[in-house]
């Protein structure tokens, strides 16, 4: 946790995250910050990370937006970033959302939503 509205997500090299994830990573937002509040978030995803089809259209369904104020991931790796186009042109949530190829560069457009909010 970067602030009592700021999270930081670093996935495990090599992980699979399945649809039964999801529900244990909400409960931890839950837990971290306090039923329904809004934060923002930074997730940083290895090259070798691991989801199937049916997780992401989970992720894809799943009330993510409603508490989700801004929302930046760092990419490493091709197969991620066609992904992530694919999302963004085509299934583009609701709440402000970014790729980055750099963790420097998604905190920093963090941090200026963040201000401009404040």
């Amino acid at each position: 946790m970067l602030d009592d509205d700021f999270l930081r997500v670093e996935v495990n090299p090599g992980a699979e995250v399945l649809v039964e994830h999801l529900d244990e990573i909400w409960a931890a937002y839950d837990e971290l910050l306090g039923e329904g509040k809004k934060f923002y978030i930074i997730v940083i995803l290895p090259f070798d990370m691991h989801h199937l089809a049916e997780t992401r259209k989970k992720w894809r369904n799943q009330k993510r937006s409603d508490r989700k104020i801004a929302e930046a991931f760092v990419l490493n790796g091709l197969g991620l970033a066609l992904i992530a186009n694919f999302v963004m042109r085509v299934e583009k949530p609701a709440h402000t959302m970014s790729y980055f190829d750099t963790e420097e560069k998604a905190m920093n457009w963090l941090e200026e939503i963040r201000r401009k909010n404040k």
